[in-house]
This record gives structure tokens, sequence and C-alpha cells, in this order.
């Protein structure tokens, strides 16, 4: 089970990967898979990434992630990155 900071570690890689997929990307993606980092926190179902959102408004940025097993809403605003 995935604590929120790892998902939010789990969701930029996905990214940086899907920008630009390096052996470097690829190998931390692998990592925080195999580390459960890709699982809800509630569910423990694997998430899936294309749900997450990001706004921006006015000046703030809001992040969040929903399961859609469960329906849960994470929000990853502010929490630390690795």
């Amino acid at each position: 089970m995935a604590e929120l900071s790892d998902l939010r570690n789990m969701v930029r890689a996905y990214f940086r990967y899907r920008n630009d997929p390096t052996p470097e990307h690829r190998r931390k993606l692998e990592e925080l898979r195999f580390l459960g980092a890709d699982e809800c926190p509630s569910c423990s179902e694997v998430l899936d990434l294309s749900r997450f959102r990001r706004v921006d408004r006015e000046g703030r940025v809001r992040e969040w992630i929903t399961c859609a097993s469960c329906g849960d809403v994470f929000e990853l605003t502010d929490l630390p990155v690795h």
C-alpha cells in the first residue's frame, strides 16, 4: 500500500518517462512500481495514472488523483517530492 508522498513521486516519474523515455526514467518508474507506489492507499488497487489532474488557478497549483475502484480522491499538492 502506498503513502501519498510515494504516490506523488510515482505520478511525477510516470510523466517524466512519458515525456522522455530514457532507461534512467524507466528504471525509476519500475523501482517505484516494485515498492507499490502505484497502488491506492485506501483499497490497494493499482491506480490508473492517467486520472491524475493538475490545475493552476490564480498562481496556486492543485494536484490530485482519483481511484477508479473506490472513488477516493487523493490531494497531492503540498506533499514533499524526493
